[in-house]
């Protein structure tokens, strides 16, 4: 009697059928040198078990492969390789696996499971999303770049506000559908803006197109530098990006949108009670003698936001303006020209935005203190001495 052991398929099944339907395995075993051919596990079939432990687990251990597949049926995850040994899953194939793939150039293999996903699936890559992350190391790293190809874990503007940790960045290019066809693993101090000058250079030549196929690139506002730019249209790549503000040009094209009387209504793009209700208006402009297609983007909570914070902020300068004013009210000045000075020196050291001041020099003639005590004998002569104050009106 043959024994029965139960085993929980979970989504495994899917995960090998993706696999199995794009090739994973035979895509990787024709690209990279085996190199140690007596092995038991060819490389892409072991890079498909890694994956199923990569996602299967949070915590990856190369030491311990075989234990996470001990309660699974390998036959079901790689049934194009059956009679797989849980001992032949160890850490020192893992490595020599690991050894082979980079040998043979990461990108390489990630760029051709790309093109059969976009083949088999018939994926429009006319449009493709680019982001980037950082990933956190924790350990001793050296900053030593032995090898120029290798990427260097070090420290970068870290995503995970842990200035303190070293990194890796990450480049995601995906479809419009999220599906990812571009991959780059960069330099912990790698700038966004340099990493989309380099896309921009290869994303066609990646995507298996020519240099007069559309090709539009969305990305976020580290794409927008003038060399990029210039890299853009020598590329023939249309993009959808947000202006940044280091461009001059930024502030003239609200301005003159809101001179203007012809907003389209967008409405709320959210179902949320309170979602805010925008409106678009679009004009063109040049940078640096190219014009370029802009887009206004205007809501109704973001004005809202700005009032409120605009309001906080008269409020909490004249309760500073207030404080100064009164004390000042308080000193004497021997001569006008004093108080003139003393003027002039409050604007200074005051930066008054949201205030307008006018200032009235007062005269007094005011008795001046008897040194000696007790009450003034009958005759005694009353001194005084003229002073001056600044009187002030402190309007918005």
């Amino acid at each position: 009697m043959l024994d029965i052991l139960p085993y929980r398929a979970d989504y495994y099944p899917v995960l090998r059928q993706i696999m199995n339907e794009i090739d994973v395995a035979g895509t990787i075993n024709g690209i990279v040198d085996a190199g140690d051919s007596q092995a038991k596990i060819d490389v892409g079939t072991f890079v498909c078990l890694m994956i199923h432990n990569l996602l299967g687990d949070v915590n990856i251990r190369l030491y311990n492969m075989g234990g996470f597949f001990e309660d699974k049926a390998l036959p079901l995850l790689v049934p194009w390789k059956p009679g797989i040994s849980l001992d032949e899953i160890n850490d020192d194939r893992a490595a020599r696996v690991l050894d082979a793939v980079w040998r043979s150039d990461p990108q390489k293999i990630f760029s051709a499971i790309a093109n059969r996903v976009i083949y088999i699936h018939e994926l429009d890559t006319s449009i493709i999303h680019g982001d980037t992350t950082s990933i956190s190391f924790h350990g001793m790293f050296d900053d030593l770049d032995l090898n120029p190809f290798i990427p260097v874990i070090t420290h970068g503007h870290n995503n995970d506000h842990r200035p303190d940790l070293k990194q890796l960045v990450f480049g995601v290019g995906t479809t419009a559908d999220g599906v990812p066809v571009a991959a780059e693993v960069a330099d912990g101090n790698e700038s966004d803006k340099t990493l989309n000058g380099r896309w921009v250079k290869t994303l066609k030549s990646v995507l298996g197109k020519d240099i007069e196929d559309f090709l539009l690139y969305v990305a976020d506002s580290a794409l927008i530098t003038t060399p990029n730019l210039n890299l853009m249209d020598e590329y023939h790549i249309d993009f959808i990006s947000r202006l940044p503000g280091n461009f001059g040009i930024e502030e003239e094209l609200k301005r003159k949108a809101l001179l203007k009387d012809n907003w389209d209504y967008l409405g709320k793009l959210s179902d949320k009670k309170n979602a805010a209700i925008y409106q678009s208006c679009e004009m063109t402009g040049k940078i640096d003698g190219e014009t370029y297609r802009f887009i206004v983007i205007q809501s109704d909570k973001k004005d809202k936001r700005k009032l409120k914070t605009l309001d906080r902020a008269v409020k909490r300068e004249h309760a500073t303006l207030a404080k100064a004013l009164e004390e000042l009210k308080k000193r004497p000045f021997a001569c006008k020209r004093d108080a003139e000075i003393e003027i002039k020196k409050f604007i200074k050291e005051n930066d008054v935005k949201y205030h307008i001041t006018d200032w009235e020099i007062e005269e007094k003639t005011e008795k001046v203190k008897r040194e000696k005590r007790g009450r003034p004998k009958k005759n005694e002569k009353i001194q005084t001495q003229t002073d001056y104050y600044l009187q002030d009106f402190c309007t918005f």
